[in-house]
C-alpha cells in the first residue's frame, strides 16, 4: 500500500500496488533485494519508453489497436510479453526453489 501511495498519483496507485506486492513477495522468498530492484527498474523503463515513443495526444485519440498499428502487431507484442512474463516467472521459481533448498540444507546441518 505504501509504495502505491507513495507514488503521489491516483493513476499510479494500481499498478504501483501490484508492483510493489509482487517485489515484497520476490523479496520475501529470495531474500535479494537486487531482483526487487531490477523489477522496478523494468517497469519505470517500460513505462518510460511507452511515453517516449509516443504522444499523449496519442492515448487519448487512438484506439489501443491503432496505437500498436494493427491487429496483427498487437498479437505479437501480446503474446511476446506473455511468452516473456512466463519465462521470467519460471526463472523466478527456480530461484526461488533453489533458495529453499538451500534453507533446508543449512536447517539440516
Amino acid at each position: 500500500m505504501l509504495f502505491g501511495v507513495l507514488h503521489l498519483n491516483p493513476w499510479q496507485f494500481i499498478a504501483a500496488l501490484v508492483i510493489g506486492i509482487f517485489s515484497g513477495w520476490v523479496y520475501y522468498e529470495t531474500k535479494k533485494l537486487t531482483l526487487c530492484i531490477l523489477i522496478h527498474f523494468v517497469n519505470n523503463f517500460v513505462a518510460f519508453g511507452s511515453t517516449y515513443l509516443t504522444d499523449a495526444e496519442t492515448y487519448s485519440n487512438e484506439s489501443l489497436t491503432e496505437l500498436y498499428g494493427g491487429v496483427l502487431n498487437l498479437v505479437v507484442i501480446t503474446l511476446g510479453a506473455g511468452v516473456i512474463a512466463a519465462i521470467c516467472l519460471y526463472l523466478l521459481m527456480q530461484e526461488i526453489a533453489l533458495q529453499r533448498s538451500k534453507n533446508d540444507t543449512n536447517i539440516l546441518e
